[in-house]
């Protein structure tokens, strides 16, 4: 473990301090890898303490946590505990349309990915923020303004001034907790119960901001909320940007000359559905990512740990849009995923699917990821990517493992550490992201193919026999820290040559058969006789389906 403690003295620790923007996996994790230096780290996100709140809110679809991922973990710590937590998946099942089955294997039988609950994995990440004493999470507070030039940032936060209990048992009347110090609970729907009375305040945060108050007031209690008058300016050496696909950090940069940034909506949206359990055990085999490939559309399975599956659909938003009525939803899983529905239920299926709408999918570039010495982008904010890959999350950890690496070899200097963090990731995270939308295109059409699969045994058999120059794609992606710009540029290597041989043998097989052709009557003779035996084989088949 490193002894960064030693490397700056204790008034550089005092005048050092770190805003993250973003309290989610990313941010989290940059917060604890940033404790562990002794830098004063304030981490500001504009949501609830999800750890509190009766539901999680945004994104769900699961997690496939793997090697770059891990690292980062390991890194911080916490690895074993996360691993304790996921499921092992070992391959791809493919169910087909007839409904067979049928597992492409990840990689050697030691490799595999972890299905973690994004939830679960959040809530770990924020609690192992809190445990450093130089680190604090302030939920409820969204930024406003940031200006990157003097590192200054403006925020907007909701505190309460006021709450007097004066009966402490108050709280078992309470159908969802008041907000206290400990919770900063801030934009859930409160529902208070004092004998007949209900009073309640639909999320303070959103709707309180331009108000001077919000006030509840019964016989045994009163609970005052005052938003900030005045948004609050706050000075710091570093802006770390880590609020999402959306960043508001972003935002600003987009606005400095130089800053290049792109963004795209695939026209496919995904839907959430689940798979319970039955007689206490998974529905189907749980080491496995399942995949329903469809061509144009796939259903994806996840193992859970309370033995469930979460099911993601993935379709185009048009064909979502033909699907109005439970009927048409019903008719549409018997039609393409029939395995799938005794799985789900179909009561359980007609009231999921119009649940929530399909969710869109974003994918997003920039360059560069940092301005001067006072501000840098990481995660989504830098580069959201499409899910089909499973990297976005080990993309954004493998983020902050290089930028603590890179603070080891420039001595915590902001000015050498960041624009090389932008000169050494841009390369990687632009191309996972192409990486991300091409795989969409395998899982969902190529799986099908028994030329892919052809390809995938040549793979994994040169790279049985030739281990350090042959490595397929996937596993140089999932299962090292080989730089995704440079996976890619082995890859196309790797093909070319796989294809170069295979276009010499099949040219060595053709003109070999000529030869024997042209000069062996026997040989042609020989294939007379299997020429003929193979029609009448062709007959006799023909003849079985005209009498069925």
């Amino acid at each position: 473990m490193k002894n960064t403690s030693a490397v700056m003295d204790s008034s550089d620790i005092q005048r050092t301090s770190i805003a993250v923007i973003g309290g989610g996996l990313v941010g989290s994790l940059n917060a604890c890898f940033l404790a562990k230096r002794n830098f004063q780290v304030d981490v500001y996100e504009s949501r609830e303490d999800i750890r509190m709140a009766e539901f999680a809110r945004g994104r769900s679809i699961n997690l496939a946590l793997s090697y770059r991922g891990r690292q980062a973990l390991k890194a911080i710590g916490l690895e074993d505990q996360i691993v304790s937590q996921g499921i092992p998946m070992r391959a791809r099942m493919i169910h087909s349309l007839s409904g067979k089955k049928s597992a492409i294997p990840y990689g050697t039988k030691s490799q595999y990915i972890l299905s973690i609950s994004r939830e679960n994995l959040n809530k770990d990440l924020l609690t192992a923020v809190e445990k450093y004493p130089n680190a604090k999470v302030h939920f409820g507070h969204r930024l406003l303004k940031c200006r990157p030039e003097t590192g200054v940032i403006t925020l907007l936060g909701l505190h309460p001034r006021q709450m007097n209990v004066p009966w402490l048992g108050v709280e078992s009347e309470l159908r969802l907790p008041v907000y206290t110090a400990a919770t900063r609970d801030l934009s859930r729907v409160f529902d208070l119960h004092h004998s007949s009375q209900q009073h309640r305040i639909l999320n303070p945060l959103s709707k309180a901001r331009d108000q001077t108050q919000v006030l509840m007031d019964t016989s045994q209690f009163i609970l005052f909320f005052r938003p900030d008058k005045v948004p609050k300016d706050i000075a710091c050496d570093l802006i770390l940007g880590c609020d999402g696909a959306y960043s508001t950090v972003r935002t600003h940069l987009v606005k400095k000359p130089r800053f290049d940034y792109s963004q795209q909506y695939i026209p496919h949206g995904y839907m959430e559905l689940t798979i319970p359990p039955q007689n206490g055990d998974f529905a189907m085999e749980p080491n496995y990512l399942h995949i329903w490939p469809r061509d144009t559309f796939m259903m994806i399975a996840l193992p859970n740990m309370n033995k469930s599956f979460t099911c993601t659909l993935f379709m185009p938003f048009e064909e979502f849009e033909k699907l109005l009525t439970s009927r048409d939803v019903l008719d549409f899983f018997q039609k393409y995923f029939p395995d799938s529905l005794h799985l789900i239920g179909k009561e359980a299926l007609a009231q999921d699917f119009f649940r929530l709408p399909a969710q869109p999918m974003i994918s997003v570039k920039c360059s560069s990821f940092h301005f001067n010495s006072h501000c840098v982008l990481m995660g989504d904010a830098a580069h959201a990517l499409v899910p089909f890959f499973g990297q976005g999350m080990n993309a954004g950890f493998e983020d902050c493992l290089v930028f603590d690496e890179l603070m080891d070899k420039f001595n915590n200097d902001f000015s050498m550490c960041l624009p090389e963090f932008s000169r050494f990731r841009i390369p990687d995270d632009h191309a996972i992201s192409d990486l991300s939308m091409y795989n969409y295109i395998e899982m969902r059409s190529h799986v099908n193919s028994r030329w892919f699969i052809f390809q995938k045994n040549i793979e994994r058999c040169l790279h049985a026999l030739m281990p350090s120059t042959f490595i397929p794609l996937y596993t140089m992606v999932t299962f090292s820290r080989i730089r995704y710009h440079e996976a890619v540029l082995r890859w196309q290597w790797q093909k070319k040559v796989i294809n170069t041989a295979l276009f010499f043998f099949g040219t060595l097989v053709a003109l070999s058969t000529t030869y024997l052709l042209l000069t062996r009557p026997t040989f042609r003779s020989s294939l007379g006789c299997l020429r003929r035996s193979w029609n009448s084989v062709t007959y006799f088949q023909n003849i079985g389906r005209i009498s069925l």
